[in-house]
């Protein structure tokens, strides 16, 4: 992670690095309640990359952006292929 401050006291801050994940449970809403991870239909464990650029003010309030996508199948059975991304948007407060 790098970060950069400006003159006015913010800061600037991007990082890549390794990410693992863990899902603890995974349900389909059908009348069976399919249990997702007990029969084996997903992967529980993932495992990936992740990006963040971010902007910190000085008064301690950041907002800032990251994605990351798995590199393990999360598709467990089959034939099927999905590998698991997400994008996120933040607010937040350091003190």
């Amino acid at each position: 992670m790098g970060q950069w401050y400006c003159p006015s006291g913010n800061r600037f801050y991007a990082g890549i690095g390794p990410y693992v994940g863990y899902g603890f449970s995974a349900n389909v809403d059908t009348p069976a309640k399919t249990k997702l991870y007990k029969e084996d239909a997903w992967q529980e464990w993932d495992f990936g990359g992740k990006a963040m650029v971010g902007y910190e003010l000085a008064n301690g309030i950041q907002f800032n952006a990251a994605y990351q996508i798995g590199v393990i199948n999360a598709v467990d059975k089959g034939e099927g292929k999905m590998l698991p991304q997400s994008v996120s948007l933040r607010i937040g407060y350091r003190f």
